[in-house]
């Protein structure tokens, strides 16, 4: 395989996006099937959850008082975001209370990744499992840890341990189901999720995940009693539910309210080269017209629904729901934006309607009209057929005893969680296995032949890229002058070129000389697992890439005199 840039001094343009808007984004988790774990009947709850089945029955927990141990002081403390002075009563409660040492420690550790210090909940963790082998929280943190680097396997088998051993952990389930629906296992998921928030429904990541499964009606009904309730919420967490049950308000207003496909039908729709200069091209695009106003949007791997540029936007008389920074590649910062309802977008033959879209300010450049993500198609098998510039939709395979109509998930560009568990096709036992963390697909990837890292498939990124710290472990890393790296949150300022690698993945593997790095962190938050590279459009233009968003399923083909 070859790249089509051959100058080293380039701009390379990076459109991955990630909302910093107060949003519920579920983040998604795992790698392995998610082995059966469902409590046996004696299970217990652990000392650290509560019971309650709804939000409804829920008692509001009042404000803490000043009796508190330092231990319960340190819980309540974390969960306001208040992370300094967690430390301090963990760090108090290990000194006062010995009994209490090991659960300190597991708390000291969530604290410590929620602050990205890795070396430090590592030890934390570790200490608490020492400490006390039979504790829950010490295991749930260790996963915590685990699938944060990435290292699922051993974070499943950690979540496991409690349930295995009798204890209905809130932590351990809630793991499981993020695992559950990284491998598109989502009927599962449901089913952890659920165990999870009756066993804890104050724990805010719980909860985040469960109002996920909810219909948008019944969403915004919780989002309004959590809101109503006494429940020592962050600051952060609050902004974010008063977002989202107004979002859900404004929708329903509107007078075709429930985002969705109206001609769901097989059909093939030609993509449109973007071009970086006469002979270089950086992108594919589609052809999109929202309320009538015709754009060209880049086809995105990498992004999620369809971000439109406020001169698009204006053109086409969308109705401005509710202000949204929209964070992405780049040290400037989010860029200015705002959620708006669309009545009709086309593209193709099909049609969308009564949907959201996000505007991005007209200072902030996205090179472009906007970008429409891919799984905008994603009640479809979508087939990126870059040799013959096409997409092609057609009807997901129907898992056997399934009806047909139930095999599609949503047609809409907000769906509510889709049920099912990964079904792979006969045709389609060649397939790869991927991951998927909201719209971000993720793919085991080979750097220099050794442990399989994740990296996102992204076609808005022109390049291959790598993390700075991955790529420090395999080869020679220097500053980069002359590559300037940007995104919709403007230039990147620290880059760096790393010599030479080689990056495999699926069936495939490239020489990769002067490949160029930088922080990946933005990503891989977003993510929730750590990101260690991007397969970028030099790459994935060589190929036919079907995507099966449903099963987490996608194949690549090559065939070099396809190419044009």
């Amino acid at each position: 395989m070859t790249n089509p840039n051959s100058s080293r001094t380039m701009t390379i343009f990076c459109l991955a996006l990630f909302a910093l808007a107060p949003v519920f984004s579920p983040s998604l988790r795992a790698q392995n099937p998610v082995a059966q774990a469902e409590a046996p009947p004696s299970a217990t709850p652990s000392s650290a959850t509560q019971t309650s089945p709804r939000l409804a029955d829920h008692p509001a927990t009042p404000a803490a008082p000043a009796s508190l141990s330092p231990l319960a002081q340190a819980q309540l403390l974390f969960r306001q975001e208040d992370y300094g002075a967690a430390i301090t009563q963990y760090q108090a409660a290990i000194q006062a209370t010995p009994a209490d040492a090991a659960t300190a420690h597991a708390g000291l550790a969530r604290v410590y990744l929620a602050q990205l210090k890795m070396p430090e909940a590592l030890a934390s963790a570790s200490e608490a499992v020492k400490l006390s082998p039979a504790l829950s929280a010490g295991h749930t943190a260790l996963a915590d840890i685990y699938f944060r680097q990435g290292k699922i396997a051993d974070a499943e088998r950690e979540y496991l341990i409690p349930i295995r051993s009798g204890v209905a952990d809130a932590r351990a389930y809630y793991g499981l189901s993020e695992i559950a629906r990284f491998t598109s296992s989502t009927k599962r998921a449901k089913r952890m999720i659920d165990k999870a928030y009756a066993l804890d429904p104050a724990d805010m990541q719980i909860f985040h995940e469960w109002v996920e499964t909810l219909d948008l009606a019944e969403r915004a009904k919780v989002l309004r009693q959590r809101l109503a309730s006494a429940q020592p919420d962050s600051a952060n967490d609050r902004d974010s539910m008063k977002f989202i049950s107004d979002v859900f308000d404004a929708e329903a207003k509107q007078p075709n309210h429930a985002c969705h496909l109206v001609n769901k039908a097989p059909t093939v729709i030609t993509l449109e080269r973007l071009m970086l200069n006469p002979t270089q091209f950086r992108g594919f695009a589609l052809i999109a017209k929202v309320n009538g106003a015709s754009s060209k949007l880049l086809l995105d791997t990498g992004a999620t629904g369809i971000v439109v540029s406020s001169k698009i936007a204006e053109k086409a008389g969308v109705h401005r729901v509710a202000d949204r920074p929209i964070g992405g590649i780049g040290d400037k910062g989010a860029a200015d934006g705002y959620i708006a309802y669309a009545d009709s977008i086309k593209v193709g033959d099909l049609e969308f309607q009564g949907c959201f879209i996000d505007v991005i300010d007209k200072k902030r450049s996205i090179g472009e009209d906007g970008l429409i993500g891919a799984d905008v198609f994603q009640s479809f098998l979508v087939d990126i057929d870059f040799p013959d510039e096409k997409l092609k939709l057609s009807d997901l395979p129907v898992p056997p005893g399934q009806d047909p109509a139930e095999a599609a998930v949503e047609t809409s560009l907000n769906p509510v969680l889709s049920l099912h568990d990964r079904y792979v096709a006969p045709e389609m036992k060649d397939y790869e296995r991927i991951f998927r963390s909201g719209h971000d697909l993720l793919i085991n990837t080979y750097v220099n032949t050794t442990t399989p890292r994740l990296f996102l498939i992204d076609t808005g990124s022109y390049d291959n890229l790598l993390s700075t710290n991955v790529a420090r472990e395999y080869t020679r890393v220097h500053t980069d002058e002359d590559s300037i790296i940007k995104g919709v949150s403007g230039r990147v300022k620290n880059v760096y070129v790393a010599d030479k690698v080689k990056i495999a993945f699926a069936h495939f593997m490239q020489d990769n000389e002067d490949v160029t790095a930088f922080d990946l962190t933005g990503i891989s938050n977003d993510s929730g697992v750590e990101v260690s590279g991007l397969l970028g459009f030099s790459l994935l233009w060589l190929l036919d890439i079907t995507i099966d968003y449903r099963d987490g399923l996608m194949n690549f083909t090559h065939d070099p005199n396809r190419l044009r």
